[in-house]
């Protein structure tokens, strides 16, 4: 007999780890209104993507990379972001997303940046998106091959951060008529805001000069 009780320990500690493991997601993915980034993270990294897609995050203020590198690519049409004050690359690397997220509301929304950076698949329409108290867009868009939303209507009148916004995002060709023509203290750093080669449809003069050139001649 104690030739078997060896084995029989490990089976038994084995099955104790499983029984934690198992257990303690299933007490993370019980969860349906998370209140931290880090909760809602631990949710997103371990839970199904009806439990995903279901969650109540009107109390989340932050989504710093809540998605990143993950291969999610559900419905989050039915998220209210509205409290949101940080995006930042909130799906930063999620290569496989391209859900609906037309209707957000992330008016609250300061910080933009690296939010679609490397989010090859994603093509939704942000055209109704209301970014008016953001900060920080630098490389929102970078490497989102397959962005080309018509966001022209944006008011950005409140950014400060836009270089490499577009960089990389290869299927954009929008225009953008009345961006950044509302500024009234230091100049933009207009440079790699735009991919290369992209040839914007401005009204020229209605921007103002970037130390002393326009964004055409940066």
């Amino acid at each position: 007999y104690p030739c078997f009780l060896p084995m029989a320990t490990t089976r038994l500690a084995l099955f104790t780890v499983w029984i934690l493991l198992h257990g303690a997601r299933g007490d993370v993915c019980a969860t349906t209104t998370p209140t931290t980034n880090r909760e809602l993270r631990s949710i997103i990294s371990n839970c199904d993507r009806s439990v995903i897609e279901s969650l109540n995050v009107t109390l989340i203020t932050d989504f710093f990379r809540v998605f990143s590198g993950s291969d999610f690519n559900g419905n989050l049409s039915g998220w209210d972001v509205s409290n949101g004050v940080v995006f930042e690359g909130m799906f930063y690397g999620a290569a496989e997303f391209d859900g609906d997220i037309s209707t957000w509301k992330v008016s609250n929304g300061k910080d933009f940046s690296y939010m679609f950076w490397g989010a090859t698949e994603f093509s939704g329409d942000l055209s109704g998106w209301d970014v008016s108290s953001g900060v920080n867009f630098y490389e929102m868009f970078y490497g989102a091959s397959s962005f080309n939303s018509d966001i022209s209507g944006w008011d950005v009148s409140s950014g400060d951060y836009f270089d490499f916004m577009f960089d990389g995002a290869t299927s954009f060709n929008q225009s953008l008529p009345c961006w950044l023509i509302r500024r009234d203290h230091s100049p933009i750093d207009y440079s790699y805001l735009f991919p290369t080669g992209f040839q914007p449809c401005f009204d020229m003069s209605l921007w103002p000069p970037h130390q002393g050139k326009w964004p055409s001649d940066l």
